[in-house]
């Protein structure tokens, strides 16, 4: 009778077992021995199809996802959970699973992990959000590195240090709050973080690596933390910036950016800010002439700009037959700075006197033939020459239901399947021969806007 009771009691089991994890896909279970000989158990599960969810104790390890999530499996993953037991997420364990292709947009990280390893999110180009345990004391190099589309980051309260590249080109973060237990910033841990305008170090940092915050272009204020002992690239290549807070125990160089900018403190200028003092930025201006190259111009262009700022260029240049795709800066075009439409704008790390001339690429369309259209969109004679050009076509003047031709290696395309009396609308874009399947990639919005009536 006890067996026949611990029977029924293990089917019982089983069946609640099964019940709960009914709406769970590829379950996995794995047991790893380290160098030291200790176990680690793994275990991962995926949830709505949808949400990755990993359990069990130990180092988790590459080697203990892969190659179990199949490629169609992880194309449906949006979500990775890492939940407690784990102690730490070792080297290029996720990115090495998931590579650089691939739908994750949250991370949620529980208390038990105490580092993040090497490379793991590296180049998750969709990942919008990270939820971090508190347990957390180390992020490793370039563990969040490229990915573009992280906005939200909450550091853990037991951070104690942020090494190389670990958050660079996350271009759409727009602030960074540092955990007060904060210790070091490792090298160009911070780097073209684009978005970030503000930069305040808690009182715990005693060091920032080299280029921590390089190519920052709108941090516009940087506080320095009590104990800080160590920044040797204080402000360089952040040409946004205009104070400093000198919150340590001793005085500071600050980046003059190739002499494009000086330091004041109470209305003097000082090679280095003192401890206890704020430092204010004094930028220079410079001079800009437009020359228009036979076009008309219209639209109002800047007289003069100050290193740091942003001034968007909101002229164009009119011109039968042509169209002003841009400007460049400089007597030659090969040696200056370019500047494309519609989005064109004078750059914050622009420096010195500019000469402005319209970048101007031949552009008409018109009857040649008994219902024939003839497109000609050509750069010759230009120094910087577009890859290819395509142009669309619709009788729709939102573009809706348009067609479209590619130009490349040649100026014109004749049209012949119009209708006599119909008024076609037409605009093109330009790009380079990479990235899509196609082996085209667009990298201009649809501009030049014209229409003509078929003949």
């Amino acid at each position: 009778m006890v067996s026949i009771a611990i029977f029924v009691g293990v089917i019982i089991l089983l069946c609640i077992i099964c019940k709960v994890r009914g709406n769970q896909e590829g379950y996995h279970s794995v047991d790893i021995k380290n160098n030291k000989n200790e176990l680690f158990s793994v275990s991962y599960y995926i949830k709505n199809e949808s949400i990755l969810v990993v359990q069990g104790n130990g180092i988790l390890q590459e080697t203990m996802l892969y190659p179990l999530i199949s490629d169609e499996k992880k194309d449906k993953i949006k979500t990775i959970v890492i939940e407690n037991g784990i102690t730490e997420i070792g080297d290029d364990c996720f990115s090495g699973v998931f590579g650089v292709d691939n739908n994750v947009r949250k991370i949620v990280i529980a208390d038990s992990v105490t580092r993040i390893g090497k490379g793991n999110f590296y180049d998750f180009q969709v990942l919008e959000s990270v939820d971090m345990g508190d347990g957390i004391k180390v992020i490793d190099d370039r563990a969040f590195d490229t990915c573009i589309n992280l906005s939200q980051v909450v550091l853990p309260k037991k951070l104690e240090k942020i090494k190389k590249y670990a958050f660079s080109n996350c271009v759409s973060l727009t602030s960074i709050d540092f955990p007060t237990g904060l210790h070091s910033i490792g090298k160009l841990a911070f780097s073209r973080c684009r978005g970030l305008t503000k930069v305040t170090l808690p009182d715990s940092v005693t060091t920032v690596s080299d280029g921590a915050f390089s190519e920052c272009e709108n941090v516009e204020e940087i506080t320095l933390s009590r104990d800080l002992t160590k920044w040797d690239t204080l402000g360089e290549q952040c040409p946004a910036l205009q104070k400093v807070t000198n919150n340590s125990q001793r005085e500071w160089f600050v980046s003059i950016e190739k002499g494009n900018r000086e330091w004041f403190v109470n209305e003097k200028k000082v090679k280095r800010i003192p401890a206890g003092k704020i430092g204010v930025a004094h930028r220079k201006q410079f001079m800009i002439s437009t020359k228009v190259d036979g076009g008309q111009l219209e639209g109002a262009m800047p007289s003069e700009y100050e290193y740091g700022k942003l001034y968007p260029i909101q002229a164009t240049v009119k011109k039968k037959g042509y169209y002003c795709i841009g400007w460049y800066a400089g007597e030659e075009a090969e040696d200056g700075v370019w500047f494309f439409n519609p989005t064109a704008s004078i750059g914050r790390r622009t420096s010195g006197d500019l000469v402005m001339h319209p970048l101007m690429i031949k552009y008409n369309v018109e009857n040649v033939d008994d219902h024939i259209l003839k497109v000609t969109l050509s750069d010759k004679g230009l120094p910087y020459i577009q890859e290819y050009y395509e142009i669309r076509y619709s009788e729709n003047e939102d573009m809706s239901n348009a067609k479209t031709k590619i130009l490349e290696g040649k100026g014109n395309v004749k049209l012949r399947d119009l209708v006599v009396g119909k008024r076609y609308y037409f605009e093109f874009r330009w790009g380079s021969l990479e990235g899509n399947e196609d082996g085209r990639e667009p990298e201009s919005p649809w501009m030049g806007k014209r229409s003509v009536v078929v003949i």
